[in-house]
C-alpha cells in the first residue's frame, strides 16, 4: 500500500505548548457590540407607493421594529442629488435585541419591494484587534517585532479584518487527521464531515494535526480565549484521511476530495502529501477543481536538500495552490520545499494554534503555512463567492509581498523559493472589496515581425514590420512562423498592481487553416524578454529558442473571430508602465506533420484599428 506522511514540525517531534486561559487580557480593543440595526433600501416602485411604513408595514410588524428613520434625516440643499443617487430610499430600522439579524437581513432582502438590506455594522477607531489572549503572540497575523521578529513579516490579517471577517457560508474542508469537535475554539463552526480512515461519520482528531490546521484557518476569534483564526466566521468541514500516526493512503485523500466537492465545500486545505505522483489523486484534484473549488496544499518539509527539487503531491499539481513556509524574519524556513510549481509562501514557523482535548500548541512546518492561504481564500469567497479558482490564484499572486526575503532567494517576480511572494491578506481582500481599473492597449504598427525557420537549418527568413497579418505555426513544408506583438502601455500608473492580463487576437478567416484541437497543437504566448534590440531585448534567434514556459493558452473557439487568452503571472512582469510591452507568439511543437497547414493567421498592428490585437490589463493602485 502506498502511503504518505503528515507534514511534520521542525525537529524530531511536533512542539506542543499549552496556552493558559489565565493569560493577561489582550492589548486590543474590547469586542464590538452586536448590532441590532438594519439598513434597508426600497425599490423606486415601493417608494412611490408609500414611505417606509406603508411600503413594508407587514415586515416591520413581523420583526417588531422599534423605530425607523431615513438615512438622511432632514432636507438639505443637496436633497435633489441625494434623491437621484437613491439615498432618499434608504432607511435604518432598530430591531429588538433578540432578533436573528442575519435572518432579518435575508428576509428583507428577499422582499421584492427591497433593493437590498444589510446589518448596520459597528465601526471602531483604528484597526480592530481580537480579544483572544494569545493573539499578541501571533506574529504570523500581526508582526510588531514581538520575540525579536522582523516587523511586518506577517500576512496583514488586521488590515483584512477591517474589511471582512468572513461569513459562515464559506466552508473550509480540512483533509487531515480529523478535527477535535469538542474544542471550544471550534464550537458551532463544524459542518458534517467524514472519517475515511475508519469509514464512519465521526471525523474526530486523534493526533492533533488536523485541529492545528483548522485553528489557523478558522478558529473562533474575538471570543476572549485562545487564538485568532484567519477567517473569523468561516466554518470547517473535517475530512479524516490521515490516521493517528499521521499517515494515510492516497485513496483516502482522493475520496475526501470528491466528498468535499459533492458537499459544496468552498475551499479545500491539504497540509499533507507524498513524493509519488498518482492518477487517482490527480483525477480527484481535477474533479474538485472543475467544480469551482480552490485547492490549497503544503509544499512539504523535505527542504529540497543539496539543491534537489523534490515535487510534493498534491502541491505539485497545476490545479493546486502550492504554499511554502517562512519564519518571523521573512526567511524561507529551512525545511520548506521549493520548486517552480510554488505559488507563494506564508508563515510556517512557531505558529500558535489548537490541539486535541481543548488544548493549544505551537508548531512549525509547511502544514501551518497552507491554512493561512485557505483562511484568506475564505475571506475572499465571503466577499465574492463567484471568483473562480484561477481568479483567486491570480489575486493571491498579484497581492503577495515580493522581495521580502533574502535577495539570494526572493528574486523580483516569481522564483522557485518564494513563488510570487509572501501572502498578504489585507491587500488581497482590499483588491476584492474594491474595484479594478482596466487599461486597454491596441497593438502598434511596428509589430508584425515574422520568422520562417526550416526544421533542419535553424533560423532563416526575415522580420517584416509591414505585414497586416501574422502567422504562428507550421505550414505544410514544416516552415515555422512566429511573431511579436507590441503595445504602448505607458498609460498605466507606475505603482499599479496587476491582477489580470488578457490578450485578444482576431483571426484572418480568409487565410490558412487553424488546428487548435485534435492534436494539431496550441497557440501559446511567451513572456520572457521584453524588447527587440541589443542587450536583453529579443533578437532574431530568440524566435527559434527552446520552448519557454507558456504564459497563456488560447481558447479553442473564437468569439466573433476573436481569440482570448488570460496571461499567467510570468507575463505580468513584462507589462511595462513606462513604455512598450512585447509578447512573443508561437505554436506548440506538437504538429502531426500531416501536410495540413497548422497555423493561426491573425491581424497585426498594421491592420485596421477595429481588428488589431488588444492587451487588457486589470489593476488596482494600493
Amino acid at each position: 500500500m502506498r502511503t504518505l506522511s503528515l507534514q511534520r514540525a521542525a525537529g524530531a517531534a511536533l512542539a506542543v505548548l499549552v496556552l493558559s486561559h489565565a493569560a493577561s487580557a489582550a492589548t486590543g480593543r474590547p469586542a464590538v457590540p452586536e448590532s441590532h440595526r438594519l439598513i434597508v433600501k426600497l425599490t423606486p416602485a415601493a417608494m412611490a407607493a408609500g414611505r417606509e411604513t406603508g411600503a413594508l408595514g407587514d415586515l416591520l410588524a413581523a420583526y417588531a421594529v422599534k423605530a425607523s428613520m431615513p438615512l438622511l434625516p432632514a432636507p438639505a440643499p443637496a436633497e435633489a442629488d441625494a434623491a437621484r443617487a437613491g439615498f432618499d430610499r434608504v432607511f435604518v430600522l432598530a430591531l429588538p435585541e433578540s432578533t436573528d439579524m442575519e435572518r432579518a437581513a435575508a428576509d428583507f432582502t428577499a422582499d421584492p419591494r427591497v433593493e437590498y438590506a444589510e446589518i448596520d455594522r459597528t465601526a471602531v477607531a483604528a484597526a480592530l484587534l481580537p480579544t483572544d489572549p494569545s493573539f499578541p503572540g501571533q506574529w504570523n497575523l500581526d508582526n510588531k517585532g514581538q520575540n525579536w521578529c522582523k516587523v511586518d513579516a506577517d500576512i496583514d490579517a488586521p488590515e483584512a479584518w477591517q474589511l471582512t471577517k468572513g461569513y459562515s457560508s464559506a466552508v473550509i474542508a480540512v483533509i487531515d487527521t480529523g478535527v477535535d469537535r469538542e474544542h471550544p475554539e471550534l464550537a458551532g463552526k463544524l459542518v458534517a464531515g467524514y472519517d475515511f480512515v475508519n469509514n464512519d461519520n465521526d471525523a474526530m482528531d486523534d493526533l492533533g494535526h488536523g485541529s492545528l490546521v483548522a485553528g489557523i484557518a478558522a478558529a473562533a476569534t474575538n471570543n476572549g480565549q485562545g487564538i485568532a483564526g484567519v477567517c473569523w466566521a468561516c466554518r470547517v468541514m473535517p475530512l479524516k484521511a490521515l490516521d493517528g500516526t499521521g499517515y494515510g493512503t492516497y485513496s483516502w485523500i482522493a475520496a475526501a476530495l470528491v466528498w468535499a466537492a459533492d458537499h459544496r465545500a468552498s475551499i479545500v486545505n491539504m497540509s499533507l502529501g507524498g513524493e509519488e505522483d498518482s492518477i487517482t489523486l490527480h483525477d480527484a484534484v481535477r474533479y474538485a477543481y472543475e467544480r469551482n473549488i480552490p485547492l490549497v496544499a503544503a509544499m512539504g518539509n523535505g527542504g529540497s536538500p543539496a539543491g534537489t527539487v523534490i515535487p510534493h503531491y498534491p502541491a505539485a499539481y497545476p490545479e493546486v495552490i502550492a504554499v511554502g513556509g517562512t519564519n518571523c524574519d521573512d526567511e524561507r524556513a529551512p525545511y520548506s520545499n521549493y520548486g517552480k510549481h510554488i505559488d507563494l509562501v506564508a508563515p510556517g514557523w512557531d505558529i500558535p494554534s489548537l490541539y486535541v482535548r481543548n488544548q493549544y500548541q505551537v508548531a512549525s512546518g509547511t502544514s501551518t503555512a497552507a491554512p493561512h492561504v485557505a483562511g484568506v481564500i475564505g475571506l475572499i469567497r465571503s466577499v465574492n463567492a463567484a471568483y473562480s479558482p484561477s481568479q483567486i490564484l491570480a489575486i493571491l499572486r498579484a497581492t503577495a509581498d515580493d522581495q521580502v526575503g533574502p535577495p539570494s532567494e526572493d528574486l523580483p517576480g516569481p522564483d522557485q523559493y518564494f513563488g510570487n511572494g509572501r501572502l498578504n491578506a489585507g491587500a488581497a481582500v482590499r483588491l476584492v472589496v474594491g474595484s479594478l481599473s482596466a487599461f486597454t492597449a491596441t497593438s502598434l504598427p511596428e509589430d508584425g515581425y515574422l520568422l520562417e525557420s526550416a526544421e533542419d537549418s535553424g533560423v532563416a527568413g526575415a522580420r517584416d514590420a509591414t505585414a497586416a497579418t501574422i502567422r504562428a505555426g507550421d505550414d505544410a513544408q514544416n516552415r515555422q512562423y512566429r511573431g511579436i506583438l507590441s503595445f504602448d502601455t505607458s498609460g498605466l500608473p507606475d505603482n499599479a498592481k496587476i491582477a489580470f492580463v488578457t490578450l485578444k487576437l482576431k483571426a484572418r478567416t480568409t487565410v490558412g487553416s487553424i488546428g487548435m484541437s485534435g492534436g494539431h497543437g496550441r497557440l501559446l504566448v511567451d513572456a520572457k524578454k521584453g524588447f527587440f534590440g541589443s542587450g536583453s531585448g529579443l533578437e532574431l534567434r530568440d524566435f527559434d529558442a527552446p520552448a519557454l514556459s507558456a504564459a497563456a493558452t488560447f481558447n479553442i473557439n473564437p468569439v466573433a473571430g476573436w481569440y482570448s487568452a488570460p496571461l499567467g503571472r510570468a507575463a505580468f512582469a513584462q507589462v511595462n508602465p513606462t513604455g512598450r510591452t512585447q509578447l512573443r507568439i508561437r505554436f506548440a511543437a506538437d504538429d502531426d506533420n500531416d501536410g495540413v497547414a497548422d497555423f493561426l493567421a491573425f491581424y497585426s498592428g498594421n491592420a485596421g484599428a477595429a481588428a488589431r490585437p488588444a492587451l487588457v490589463v486589470q489593476y488596482y493602485v494600493p
